[in-house]
């Protein structure tokens, strides 16, 4: 199961289990995320760790289903294990993503598929709009497809969770270190809702 989340470190004897888990106890809400980290990553006695029954359900859910579960919350989240008990996916070059305030990521069956910047200043530097732009990360499969596939999840996530959000709208104006027009995500974001502007892709909340 180790292989179903690169880069979990091995994690190999109660002791260096108490050290990555402890640490991080935030109890309730990360004690699942816990037993999925630890157990996924071959730590023996895991379950120790986990609240009654999430075990269990962890392992009915070995087989994924058609439709990926597909969660947007904040980089920071005690249920994020990217970057904590997790690596974060190497990328060759260009920005990496950070556990910081502001920042969410989506999640694709537990699967790191995107990481979206906190809110920076607009960069014409005059603030003429009411909130900044962010820059958005991808981590997509190889195959067309798929890639395709993940995309669309990810563009329907974040216009999700613009359209819950309080405030500010969501103004992506890079992906993946590129212009927004020059990338594969430019139209699954239209697809999804977001407004092309001349600096970026806008999604109000509703």
């Amino acid at each position: 199961m180790r292989q179903a989340i690169p880069n979990a470190a091995p994690l190999h004897s109660p002791a260096r289990c108490r050290r990555v888990v402890h640490p991080a106890g935030y109890l309730d809400r990360t004690r699942i995320t816990i037993a999925i980290v630890v157990w996924r990553s071959g730590c023996r006695g895991a379950a120790q760790f986990a609240l009654p029954g999430a075990v269990d359900r962890l392992r009915a859910m070995r087989e994924p289903g058609e439709d990926p579960a597909v969660f947007t919350i904040a980089a920071t989240d005690p249920a994020n294990p990217y970057g904590a008990a997790l690596n974060w996916p190497e990328r060759d070059e260009g920005r990496k993503p950070m556990r910081i305030a502001g920042a969410l990521v989506v999640l694709a069956d537990g699967r790191l598929v995107a990481w979206l910047a906190k809110d920076r200043p607009s960069s014409s530097g005059t603030r003429s709009v009411p909130w900044g732009e962010r820059a958005l990360l991808t981590f997509v499969e190889e195959d067309p497809i798929d890639a395709g596939r993940t995309r669309t999840l990810i563009a329907r996530a974040l216009a999700g969770e613009a359209a819950r959000a309080h405030g500010a709208p969501f103004f992506i104006d890079e992906v993946d270190g590129r212009p927004i027009d020059e990338s594969p995500m430019a139209e699954p974001l239209r697809d999804a809702g977001f407004a092309r502007t001349p600096r970026g892709y806008l999604k109000r909340s509703a």
